[in-house]
């Protein structure tokens, strides 16, 4: 069984080891480096929503799962760290990196799709992620990923 991570036409197609994955370690990554307290409860919410509504097979919708831009924000900056800390290695397994190279191309396809839920409304907007990993990302057009 899969799902999609899904934002306007865009969408990914994974399995469900790859969906909830990212997510368990974005939230991880939001709990360590959430920068206030509207953070923190951000970080909270979509914990709580994740828990309570993740099935195998279910859809990540950004508009749904991430309703406020002020969120999105938050996220799109969460999703880059993640992407950092697996680098890093100071998340998942660090003894076997087969896995990494998977888990950072959809994170990266993931944190792409909310910056552009962003830049959709606030078109001069950038993330502040720990390490800036593409200029492109914050200068550039549109993306346009159907996998």
């Amino acid at each position: 069984m899969s799902g999609f991570f899904i934002y306007k036409e865009q969408h990914l197609s994974v399995a469900n080891r790859w969906m909830y994955w990212p997510l368990d370690w974005a939230i991880e990554v939001a709990e360590k480096t959430a920068r206030n307290d509207r953070e923190r409860n951000y970080t909270v919410e979509f914990k709580k929503r994740y828990e309570e509504t993740y099935f195998p097979g279910k859809d990540f919708h950004v508009e749904e799962e991430i309703p406020s831009i002020d969120e999105r924000k938050f996220w799109a900056r969460v999703f880059f760290d993640t992407m950092l800390a697996i680098y890093n290695r100071e998340l998942g397994n660090a003894t076997n990196t087969c896995w990494q190279t998977t888990a950072i191309g959809i994170i990266y396809i993931v944190a792409r799709m909310i910056t552009q839920s962003v830049r959709d409304v606030e078109p001069h907007w950038r993330p502040e992620p720990a390490c800036r990993v593409d200029e492109q990302i914050y200068t550039g057009g549109g993306m346009n990923v159907q996998l």
